[in-house]
Order: C-alpha cells, then sequence, then structure tokens
C-alpha cells in the first residue's frame, strides 16, 4: 500500500517518504534506512504484561521459530540471560514463552534479549534493479519515479490502442449500416465477376462519404460482402444506432483520458488501492528505538584475579586476589613494572611479571580523564623524575614504553593529587637525605614525553601516603627494598657499636659516684635509638615517629640503689683491679 501511495503522490507532484514492510510482522527502526541505501533494524514484538515471563508474538525478518529459540538458549548457557525455560506454542501465529527465574524480572531481560539473541536483526538494503538491461543501484525514491514514469507510458499506450480499436469498430459498423439502410447490395445481383462486384460497393459508398470520414479499403469491402442475408434482413437500425452511441461515448472518454494523463493514473492506481487495501494492511510497525549495545547490557560478573607471587592475570587464574568485576567484551589496561604498558582483551591467563603497577578497565572516555603519576630513577645518573601523563589511544595487544631505556620505576599513583617523599642516597657532605613533593605541581605532558627531573642527586626510593608505616614494617612493597636495607644496615651499625664498648661505671675513674646514679638510663635511651626505624624526613616520618612512640610499651623506673651498696661497690670494683694486676697474679696463694 505505502508503494501505490507514494507513486500518487509523485505523480501528483508531491513529496514522498517510503518505508519496508515485512511479512513477519515485529517493530523497525528505520532511522538509518537512507531511502533504501542504508539499514533497518527489526524487532520482535514482546508481551510484557506478566513481569515473570516474556511471550514473544511476533518473530524478526529473516529469522523462524527455530532459530530465535536455539538463540536464546545459548545466551542462557553463556550466563548472559537468566531464564527459568522457554516454550513453543506457535500454531497460526507466533507464540514463544519464557519463563524468567525467581527474582528476575521481566523488563531487566529485555534489552539482554535484544543484544544476545535473534529478537533483534539488522538488515543491510541494496536496492538493486534491472534497468534497459543493465543492473543498476537505485534509491527506493528514484525507482518509483522511474515506475511512475513507465507507468504513464504503459497507460497512454494502452488508451492508444483502444482508441484505434474504437474507431476501427466505429468505421465498420457505419458502412455495414450504410450498406444495409441505403440497400447497396442490390447493385451486386447483376454482377457476374468479383471486380464487378467490389466496384459496385465502391460505387454505391461513394456518395456516403462524408459520413465514413475514412477511405474504404478492399478488406472493409470484403468484410461487407460476407455479411450473410439472414443478419441483413434481420438487422435492426434502433439497436445498431444504440451501439454506436456507445462507440462514440467510448471514445470521447479515452480521447479524455488521453488530454489528462497524470490524471487517469492516478485514478487507476486509486482504484487498485481499493481493491486490495484490505488483504495488505501494514504489518510491521514502525517506531524509533535506542540502541541496545552489547557492551553496556553485559553483566559484569567475572573476577580478573592477579597473583603477585607467580605474575599472572586472568579470568583463569585461580590464586591470587580478585582485582576487577568485569564483562566477556572489556578490554584490560595493564601497567607493568618494568615501564610497559598495552591493552588488551580480556585474558584468561597472562603473564605480567610480579609488581604490576596498575589494572583497570580501558574505556577510552574514562581513561581520558584520569591523570597517571610515575617516578622513576634515571639510568645515567640516577637522578629522580616525575612523568604525569594521559592514555588517550592505542593499538590492541602492542607494547607501549613509558620510560627511557634503563631507567627503574619508584613510585606510581593514579591520584589527582599527592604528597610523596624521596629519598636520596647517603654521600659526603650532603645535608639533605630526603624531600617531599606533591603530584599537582607538575602539569601532565605527553605520554611520549620524558619526565621532569626533581633533584639531582642520586635517589634511593620514594614513597607515597598508599604504604602505611604498619604495613612497611610487616610486608614491604615494591618500592621499599633499598630503604629497607639501608634502615637494617643502620640498626646493625649501632649495635656492634653498643656491644664493642660496654659502658663502664664512673667509680672506676677514680670519681665519686653520686647518691642517686642516673646510669641505667643510658642503656634505655640507647635501646630506644636502636627501635627507631630509619629517618624518612618531613611530615610523613613525623607522624610515622609519633604512631610509633604511642604504641611503645612504657618502661619501668630504675630501682634506687642505697647509699652503702653504692659505697661498696667502687670498693669491690677496686679490689678486683688490684687482683688483675702482674704483681698480683706472680704471689701464689697461701695453703
Amino acid at each position: 500500500m505505502e508503494v501505490l501511495k507514494a507513486e500518487i503522490a509523485c505523480l501528483q507532484g508531491k513529496r514522498f517518504q517510503l518505508h519496508p514492510d515485512f511479512p513477519t510482522g515485529g517493530i523497525a527502526d528505520v532511522s538509518e534506512y537512507a531511502d533504501g541505501m542504508g539499514k533497518v533494524r527489526v524487532r520482535a514484538k514482546l508481551d510484557l504484561s506478566d513481569p515473570k515471563r516474556i511471550v514473544i508474538r511476533e518473530i524478526p525478518f529473516g529469522s523462524t521459530t527455530e532459530s530465535l529459540i536455539e538463540s536464546v538458549e545459548a545466551a542462557a548457557k553463556a550466563g548472559r540471560i537468566k531464564i527459568a525455560s522457554i516454550s513453543d506454542f506457535t500454531t497460526e501465529s507466533v507464540e514463544i514463552e519464557i519463563k524468567l527465574q525467581r527474582g528476575v524480572y521481566a523488563e531487566e531481560v529485555v534489552d539482554a534479549l535484544y543484544a544476545f539473541t535473534e529478537c533483534e536483526q539488522s538488515i543491510s538494503c541494496n536496492f538493486l534493479v534491472i534497468k534497459d538491461d543493465f543492473p543498476v543501484q537505485m534509491t527506493a525514491t528514484e525507482a518509483v519515479r522511474h515506475h511512475a514514469d513507465k507507468l504513464l507510458g504503459i497507460l497512454k499506450s494502452e488508451l492508444q490502442i483502444e482508441e484505434r480499436e474504437l474507431l476501427d469498430d466505429l468505421h465498420a459498423r457505419t458502412l455495414e449500416r450504410i450498406f444495409i439502410e441505403e440497400r447497396v447490395y442490390k447493385a451486386i445481383e447483376t454482377k457476374k465477376t468479383q471486380e464487378a462486384v467490389a466496384k459496385a460497393v465502391l460505387d454505391g459508398l461513394l456518395p456516403y462519404r462524408k459520413e465514413i470520414r475514412r477511405d474504404v479499403t478492399p478488406e472493409d469491402v470484403e468484410r461487407l460482402l460476407k455479411i450473410p442475408i439472414r443478419r441483413i434482413s434481420l438487422y435492426d437500425i434502433e439497436k445498431a444506432k444504440a451501439e454506436m452511441d456507445r462507440i462514440k461515448a467510448r471514445l470521447k472518454e479515452v480521447r479524455a483520458h488521453l488530454a489528462d494523463l497524470v490524471g487517469y493514473a492516478v485514478g487507476w492506481l486509486e482504484g487498485v488501492k481499493k481493491r486490495l487495501e484490505p488483504a495488505w494492511a501494514r504489518k510491521t510497525e514502525l517506531a524509533g528505538f535506542a540502541r541496545v549495545d552489547a557492551k553496556e547490557v553485559a553483566r559484569r560478573d567475572i573476577s580478573l584475579r592477579y597473583d603477585r607471587q607467580t605474575g599472572y592475570l586472568g579470568t583463569s587464574v585461580s590464586s591470587g586476589d580478585a582485582i576487577l568485576q568485569v564483562s566477556p567484551y572489556d578490554k584490560i589496561l595493564v601497567l607493568r613494572r618494568s615501564g610497559l604498558w598495552s591493552v588488551v582483551p580480556l585474558p584468561e591467563r597472562l603473564f605480567v611479571d610480579q609488581g604490576m603497577l596498575h589494572c583497570a578497565i580501558a574505556e577510552k572516555e574514562t581513561l581520558s580523564g584520569v591523570v597517571f603519576t610515575l617516578v622513576y630513577r634515571d639510568a645515567e645518573h640516577g637522578y629522580p623524575h616525575i612523568k604525569r601523563f594521559r592514555i588517550e589511544g592505542w593499538i590492541m595487544n602492542k607494547d607501549y614504553q613509558l620510560l627511557p631505556e634503563g631507567a627503574q620505576v619508584l613510585w606510581f599513583t593514579a591520584a589527582p593529587a599527592s604528597p610523596f617523599a624521596v629519598a636520596y642516597l647517603p654521600k659526603p657532605r650532603q645535608k639533605v637525605k630526603d624531600e617531599e613533593f606533591r603530584v599537582e605541581d607538575y602539569e601532565p605532558k605527553g605520554i611520549k614525553a620524558n619526565g621532569v627531573r626533581l633533584a639531582a642527586k642520586e635517589a634511593l626510593s620514594a614513597r607515597g601516603p598508599e604504604l602505611a608505616p604498619a604495613a612497611s614494617a610487616e610486608s614491604p612493597g615494591l618500592f621499599d627494598a633499598p630503604a629497607a636495607k639501608a634502615s637494617s644496615k643502620a640498626s646493625s651499625k649501632a649495635a656492634a657499636g653498643s656491644s664493642s664498648k660496654p659502658a663502664v661505671p664512673k667509680a672506676a675513674a677514680g670519681k665519686k659516684p653520686a647518691a642517686k646514679p642516673a646510669a641505667p638510663k643510658a642503656p634505655a635511651k640507647k635501646a630506644a635509638e636502636a627501635k627507631k626505624p630509619a629517618a624518612k624526613g618531613g611530615l610523613l616520618a613525623a607522624a610515622e615517629a609519633k604512631k610509633t612512640a604511642s604504641k611503645a610499651p612504657a618502661k619501668p623506673a630504675p630501682k634506687p640503689v642505697p647509699k652503702s651498696a653504692a659505697a661498696a661497690k667502687p670498693a669491690a670494683s677496686k679490689a678486683k683491679k688490684a687482683a688483675e694486676t702482674p704483681a698480683a697474679k706472680g704471689k701464689k696463694k697461701p695453703k
């Protein structure tokens, strides 16, 4: 029906638009039809009156009930939709019932059905026709206009043929009337030859030339001579006159149609439309609906695990920690300890090395707003550098390098603002052992640019606020190895110095001891100093020292020593020294 209406509008010079219709019904989105050169998205018509079940009443073009049921079952097995059962009750009309699982409702499953099953089909249009014996691609509008022109030509030819036939019929009946009414046939009764008979007929018709209006041919004479005598005797003049009037009226009508050929074509099409409209009603409903992206509908219920011991990342990794919940369509961004980064499809088991810096879902819209910060030590001098960058584009499965050759990563963060401290390698005459910086003080640059140098000192380590002091003492992070070694060396040196130089009482040097000696306080002070961790400097070090001091248990005060005991102690030590002299050793003890 739409084609007939479009052709009528084309003949009348009006604008028209043609959209496809499908015998299987359904719902069609023709927003990308592009006049027959684009594509059409067709959906099944769903009955959602019951929230716990979905009934498919019409299927999209290109699908059958069997193929649609198979696609639903495959999506259910893959875990993309949650259904309890599917049943086919199709007879004359389509009826496929989908029952949902407990806790799942129809509105939650509709988008997944359109995304993962044959409930939605995309049909590409290729309007290829044969024109002048050659295949030609045309738009729907061009095809309708071409058909309208062809229709006008055909109708004109038909009317011209009918006009000729009517004129021939009128001429024959005029000759027949004159031949019978004027008794021209009487002139042939005395003729003996065929030529004489034909000449007599032509001579008899000659006086009525104005009525005939056309030359009489030998065929006309032959047709008149074949009229039987019985017909001549029973000739009805009134009936012949009525028949000629009918022919003249039809001839007038045909000539009027030829004069207004477009109007005649429109009327002819209206008659065809009226006759076929009850049986050719539109079956496909036209509606605009939003595109359902399978990536958006897919549930992120797959655990992506990373094993820090083995360095493997993937959905099939059984050990390690679950760091992300992903869908099968997600792409994963991986930043390795070596400074390499890449974007890969969801891996089942991928080796990314130990100490992975960062892992996230790679969405360009999200990543373009994240500024990553990397602190590294260059290979030539060991100076610390900071590099801030965004990841805005990539090629799948391609490795990209973030650092200059030979550089070593010290610290990494994806936070937009954060403090961090850099510890320098101790050197003679170097007063600054560590220094604090802030990430937001440095502007982001291109991902291929080198970092900005923080200081002209050889860096030992870098630390941010992400790692707490308690955690660093029990399980040091990736960048804590150099600092831990330095602190262990410092503590071992302090222990060695205290063991090689034991404390000597002041009385041994010949000085008078105090009444309340403070000697026990010195070892306690040294022990407290030995227990302190390596200096980190700045606000972070102050906070850590405060936290450690609050956790340390209070030591009991030393007991007071009596004066008699204090006086006896130096005398005993003098006697012991005298016994150890060489003169005392030479003397033999009396038996």
